[in-house]
């Protein structure tokens, strides 16, 4: 079984602290009359929903190393609960997954806890929850405050739920968000039989190195302010404390060589911007990061232009391209080992909105590194059977991969995913 964190064990240690460690002046107290067991079981609204899913992938081509497997199979279930008294709200999204050849992808999560108050210009959120910045396909290389769930999405979009306290001030100057992080999620990894593992050797987490001397108890700390100008869309944001992207030592598990993760306090300021004229969005997001090694900076720009009614049906195409830069050189700077392949990359892709009544879509992508030639493919599909059931197609295609590319591990590990999820 994966470890999922500290937060599994000690729920209401964090969910405590979150409590503690940001309340807005602007929060009234809370009554002993709030507190009536007749206005908590008796909420203005609730609702039940989630879904059930099964899921399959398939390897085309034999795996690197003889103990994994061609084909893989697992079970999910996501129940959402979500209750509503007027100015307060209770959201809850509990998560587990059951796989048949991957122990760290048999995991459990909660996504989201978080109780949520409203005022008339100001939002407080205190819990467990999920947080996304960015406005780019390619990489979100803004996007830090959750903890990124790899066993689960081997293109890094699936994220851990992350314990906060977050206030939101709405004013006329823009969206000011306050976030106040109690607890450090450790980015999950396949297992030794895993495929698409994305480290040419298997992580021991066990063994994880913190700068902090808290480890992974560092209260972090973050903001991000938004405005609007017409057609423009502007973010700036701001984080302090324990990266979500580790960097790794090469240690050793008995006798096997292995990486070990190493979390590093970082600062990081992130830029967003995206302009809408016409049918085309011009769209980029930026960081730079200090703790690290050697200050480094990264940026995913590019558009999305809008087809509307393509061929005289109903169908949207959305066509994108992006550019996508880092400044590190791969792989290893001051004994610190780190794998990303976007660092000197155009991406090209189509998203296509059928606009019927099945709900169907299709997004297909490719990344093409500029130094090397090393090709990654994307696709992803979805449509409803009936009222309650969904299916989704994946796939990823891994061609000609040079081998100083950090994708050379994933060399054989083409694949083809199949989703059916079962909502209620």
């Amino acid at each position: 079984m994966a470890r999922s964190g500290p937060f599994a064990g000690r729920a209401g240690a964090i969910l405590g602290g979150a409590v503690l460690a940001l309340t807005p002046a602007a929060v009234a107290p809370v009554r002993a009359a709030d507190l009536e067991a007749d206005w908590f079981f008796a909420p203005d609204r609730s609702e039940l929903g989630g879904y059930v899913e099964g899921e399959m992938r398939f390897f085309p081509s034999e795996p690197l190393a003889g103990f994994q497997h061609e084909t893989d199979g697992s079970l999910a279930l996501r129940p959402e609960f979500l209750f509503d008294w007027g100015d307060y709200s209770l959201r809850f999204v509990p998560f587990g997954r059951i796989d048949v050849h991957d122990e760290n992808r048999t995991h459990a999560d909660i996504r989201e806890l978080l109780l949520t108050v409203r005022g008339d210009d100001w939002d407080a959120r205190f819990g467990v929850g999920k947080v996304f910045w960015g406005v780019t396909e390619g990489r979100r290389v803004v996007d830090i405050i959750n903890q990124t769930d790899l066993v689960e999405d081997p293109d890094g979009r699936e994220k851990l739920g992350q314990p906060m306290a977050n206030l939101a001030l709405y004013r006329d100057w823009g969206t000011l968000n306050l976030y106040v992080l109690p607890g450090f999620r450790e980015r999950t990894f396949p297992a030794r039989e895993g495929r698409l593992r994305t480290t040419p050797r298997p992580t021991n987490d066990r063994a994880a190195i913190y700068e902090s001397a808290l480890e992974e108890w560092n209260v972090d700390v973050a903001a991000r302010w938004q405005q609007t100008f017409d057609d423009l869309d502007v973010a700036v944001s701001y984080f302090h404390g324990t990266t979500r992207d580790p960097t790794f030592s090469l240690g050793f598990e008995g006798a096997e060589p292995v990486l070990i993760p190493r979390y590093d306090i970082i600062n990081q300021g992130g830029l967003e911007l995206q302009y809408a004229f016409g049918s085309t969005l011009l769209k980029g997001e930026a960081f730079v990061r200090e703790g690290q090694g050697d200050v480094y900076a990264a940026l995913d720009v590019g558009f999305e232009h809008t087809l509307t009614g393509v061929f005289e049906t109903a169908a949207d195409v959305g066509l994108i391209g992006e550019y996508l830069y880092e400044s590190r050189d791969c792989c290893v700077e001051d004994g610190r080992i780190f794998f990303n392949p976007q660092q000197d990359d155009i991406l090209f892709g189509a998203r296509v909105a059928f606009n019927d009544e099945a709900n169907s879509s299709m997004l297909a992508t490719m990344m093409i590194d500029l130094e090397n030639g090393s090709k990654a493919l994307r696709l992803e599909a979805s449509r409803r059977l009936g009222e309650a059931t969904r299916i989704e197609l994946e796939g990823g295609a891994f061609i000609d991969i040079a081998p100083d590319d950090p994708l050379f591990t994933l060399r054989r590990d083409s694949y083809l995913q199949l989703k059916f999820q079962f909502y209620f």
